[in-house]
C-alpha cells in the first residue's frame, strides 16, 4: 500500500503491473512524461515512464478510505496504467489536474 505525499521532486505512489505487487515508488511529472523513481535512485534515471498524450485518469472514490484517495492513469492506446493513491483529496485534485495538462 501506498500514499502519495508531496515532496520537492514529486510524490510517492505505485506502479502496477501483471503478477507484480503493488510498490511504493515515487513519481516525477515532466512535460508530458511520468516519472518513476524507487526511493534511492532520484538522482539518477528514472525506473520507468509512461507517455501521458491521451492518457485517461479514473477516480475510484468507492476505495477511498482514511487518509488514502484513489485514482488510475490509464494510456488505452499501450495498455498501461498506474494506479496511485492519494494523501487528501486535495492532494489528488492537484495531480489529477497536472496529469490532464501533461495528457494534451
Amino acid at each position: 500500500e501506498e500514499v502519495l505525499k508531496e515532496s520537492q521532486t514529486g510524490v510517492l505512489g505505485s506502479f502496477k503491473a501483471k503478477k507484480i505487487p503493488m510498490q511504493k515508488l515515487y513519481f516525477v511529472l515532466r512535460d508530458s512524461h511520468l516519472l518513476m523513481f524507487q526511493g534511492g535512485d532520484m538522482l539518477t534515471k528514472p525506473r520507468g515512464a509512461m507517455y501521458l498524450l491521451s492518457t485517461v485518469i479514473d477516480i475510484d472514490e468507492s476505495q477511498d478510505k482514511d487518509g488514502e484517495f484513489h485514482f488510475k492513469v490509464r494510456s488505452p492506446d499501450f495498455g498501461d496504467e498506474i494506479d496511485l493513491i492519494a494523501s487528501s483529496n486535495k492532494v489528488r485534485q492537484r495531480w489529477i489536474k497536472a496529469l490532464r495538462v501533461g495528457a494534451r
